[in-house]
């Protein structure tokens, strides 16, 4: 067994927001943001490794119809990770005065050769002819697609229920089936 006990600073990120475009029914806005490796990495507060991420983001109104979407890059500057193109589509949904839908698709690409050198298997003659498979970790790109499905209930004394569920659409590796996340909102 082993046991630890870490605190401090992790990594810091800085984000920006620029609007482009605001009508009644269409906007549009760039999103940048960059996290900085301040983080002690064997401590597991932070990536070990800087980031940055540009996206491009559209919103529309239409009645209680909100669609939205983003496509962006990620660039990472680790040694073992790789850049990756993201996008995202969905809506929201007003259902009542007090309940709102949300629903996404969420994916991300990566982009170049995987920077990780995965073992090869090892071939034996005695006692008898076989093949060892070394590993079992798949040999292919990570590319993440999942669905995300989430309600927001408003009580009569302004708290706020949120809960959502992230499916994945593609086996993608190392993930969970199903990733429920919840909270609650004060304004």
């Amino acid at each position: 067994s082993a046991s630890g006990i870490a605190s401090g600073l992790g990594d810091l990120e800085g984000r920006f927001k620029i609007r482009v475009m605001q009508r009644e029914r269409l906007g549009v806005a760039l999103l940048g943001s960059a996290r900085f490796p301040t983080g002690k990495e064997s401590d597991l507060l932070g990536a070990g490794a800087f980031s940055a991420r540009a996206l491009g983001i559209v919103s529309a109104r239409l009645g209680n119809f909100n669609p939205h979407g983003y496509l962006g890059y990620t660039v990472r500057s680790g040694n073992l990770q790789t850049n990756s193109v993201e996008a995202n589509a969905g809506f929201d949904n007003l259902l009542a005065p007090w309940a709102t839908m949300a629903f996404d698709v969420l994916g991300s690409w990566q982009v170049g050769d995987s920077k990780i050198d995965l073992p090869q298997p090892v071939d034996y003659n005695a006692p008898f002819p076989y093949t060892l498979q070394v590993t079992n970790v798949p040999s292919r790109r990570d590319n993440f697609l999942s669905m995300s499905i989430g309600f927001k209930f408003r009580t009569r004394r302004g708290i706020q229920i949120v809960g959502n569920a992230l499916f994945p659409l593609r086996d993608a590796g190392l993930q969970p089936q199903t990733m429920l996340t919840g909270g609650l909102e004060y304004n």
